[in-house]
């Protein structure tokens, strides 16, 4: 996980002591910046639009519509005129708003983890798009929910409250449009934002277990040596988002053995 920043210098210097479980790289121009975000092993471009002493719209404007595929977040003191500027930039792609000072640098790794962990796991239901038209639009919504917010669910009664389809119907969907089984989802969606935290910081396996809706780390470890026949750690330094989305589509789509459907 890595945020590429322009900032003035003072609010840099901020950051740099407040981030301390994320990668943060930091521009010297607009110039500098869209270098930056034309790398795609950057996941956040974090702005402050007057970040050369006075406010520049037009270049934090242009970075927005240039590369839309690095998610822009603005982080700037509280001023009318850098409200003003927030409201302007948000109709043109800006993801976010933070507040200089931060009161706890963890929000913005948070937030960047969470834009990761969106990002992979829409590319993943990208893999199954024409498969997912043939279920009830209750259903394709409830998976879009599974998968921003993973810790709410456990099984596919989980998805049938999120959507009031029955499981049974639920488990009958899916084989008619050959999707696997409920079940499978529910993990494939804990275990891309598991990754998405295992590439972006250095929590321990447990913490992260547990943010994605596992008891602790051991049943997330299971799961990960079950998928990619490794450890989270070793998933951790492995830096081909294609290739894990890769193996874990090709493993919702084995038939299970039975017993193991639930």
């Amino acid at each position: 996980m890595t945020i590429a920043a322009f900032l003035p210098p003072a609010n840099a210097d901020y950051v740099r002591r407040a981030v301390v479980t994320t990668d943060v790289v930091f521009a010297t121009s607009w110039s500098d910046l869209e270098s930056y975000a034309s790398d795609p092993s950057i996941d956040l471009a974090l702005v402050d639009p007057s970040a050369e002493g006075a406010m520049n719209i037009g270049a934090a404007t242009h970075t927005l519509k240039h590369y839309r595929h690095t998610p822009v977040a603005a982080y700037v003191p509280l001023t009318c005129e850098n409200l003003k500027a927030v409201v302007y930039l948000s109709g043109h792609g800006l993801r976010e708003a933070f507040l200089h000072p931060m009161t706890d640098g963890r929000q913005l790794s948070q937030f960047a983890h969470r834009l990761a962990g969106h990002r992979l796991a829409y590319e993943f239901l990208g893999s199954f798009e024409t498969r997912l038209a043939h279920l009830d639009p209750r259903l394709v919504n409830a998976l879009k929910d599974l998968f921003e917010r993973p810790h709410r669910y456990e099984t596919a009664g989980d998805i049938g409250r999120e959507s009031g389809v029955s499981t049974k119907s639920i488990y009958r969907e899916f084989h008619g449009a050959g999707l696997g089984t409920p079940r499978k989802f529910v993990t494939a969606a804990k275990i891309l934002r598991g990754y998405a935290y295992l590439r972006g910081s250095q929590e321990r396996i447990g913490s992260i277990g547990k943010e994605v809706g596992y008891a602790g780390g051991r049943t997330f470890a299971r799961e990960v040596l079950d998928i990619f026949g490794c450890s989270p750690v070793r998933l951790r330094k492995f830096e081909n988002d294609a290739e894990v989305s890769t193996q874990l589509v090709e493993w919702v789509q084995k038939p299970e053995r039975r017993g193991d459907a639930c």
